[in-house]
């Protein structure tokens, strides 16, 4: 797929690297960050962006004002259905809406299953298509009295079908999928908490400091681990592993093989000798992460 690459100050999609931590900040400009093609383009060239940047150790996905990503753009679907059966014709239509089915799909699993880790930092409502986006997400932060999430696609005659792959192998069970996406009902922070969707709820004052607090963490992880860990969990979601022991076989081969790794001996050293591993990196972030009711001056690249 060719993407387009992200320059001028009117994309919706903003990407920076501040302290080896990769921002995505989804900025459509009305608040609602609605996936349609363009927005699914510029998504997913910056997930890769950040993928592939050696600067960068950790992805934090973020939104501007309102709400963080309220699902499918509806008025280019009506758009699209009201078109069929025109002189545009009703392959042209279709195809569209295959292409952007597949670009969400895409991104879905480029962000679960790329090799560096991505936090999902929610400060306003979630629907639809966007939690999907969240539940691919390695860790999900969300603000308590800010933040909601809605499976609301019946109402409108449809299904979470992309949603679904990653939401029951990654989030919730089947039971809970159930009562969400047959409900439409909507969801707290705290009760996201509670269902799975979200692995940190806190308050306005706190969520800084907690997010900043987790990164500081992870900073400290050596990259080729948190590479293998996400490999790793990622065979077992999808179901490469076929039998318990097969996943005990491949869980020994793999830890033998990281044993391996002349980066844990120097690490082990360099704890023994009382200093820190190269790949210790001293989060010190320039910009603030919370806040989406300020504005944000991204660098775009």
């Amino acid at each position: 797929m060719n993407l387009p690459k992200l320059t001028g100050s009117s994309q919706p999609v903003a990407y920076q690297v501040d302290s080896r931590l990769g921002i995505i900040t989804l900025q459509d400009g009305t608040g609602t960050n609605r996936l349609d093609r363009e927005m699914l383009e510029h998504m997913y060239a910056a997930v890769s962006a950040a993928m592939e940047d050696p600067e960068v150790k950790v992805i934090l996905m973020r939104s501007g004002e309102g709400a963080f990503c309220l699902g499918m753009n509806l008025e280019v679907l009506q758009e699209s259905l009201e078109n069929q059966g025109s002189e545009l014709g009703d392959s042209g239509e279709t195809k569209s809406r295959e292409t952007a089915v597949s670009q969400y799909a895409l991104l879905l699993e480029a962000i679960a299953f790329g090799p560096k880790p991505v936090i999902g930092l929610v400060e306003g409502p979630v629907k639809a298509g966007g939690v999907g986006i969240t539940a691919a997400c390695d860790i999900v932060v969300a603000q308590d009295g800010a933040a909601s999430f809605e499976l609301s696609e019946v109402l409108f005659g449809l299904i979470p079908a992309n949603v679904l792959p990653f939401l029951l192998n990654q989030r919730i069970t089947p039971q809970r999928a159930r009562y969400l996406v047959l409900t439409a009902q909507c969801l707290s922070a705290q009760e996201a908490e509670n269902f799975g969707l979200v692995d940190q709820a806190l308050s306005r004052e706190n969520l800084e400091k907690g997010l900043k607090t987790l990164l500081k963490t992870m900073m400290r992880a050596e990259p080729h681990a948190l590479a293998r860990a996400k490999f790793f969990i990622g065979e077992h979601v999808k179901g490469n592993f076929s039998t318990f022991q097969h996943f005990q076989n491949a869980a020994q081969r793999e830890l033998l093989e990281l044993m391996n790794n002349p980066q844990v001996k120097q690490g082990l050293d360099a704890f023994s000798d009382g200093q820190t591993p190269d790949w210790f990196h001293r989060f010190k972030p320039t910009v603030q992460l919370s806040g989406c009711s300020e504005l944000r001056k991204e660098t775009i690249v």
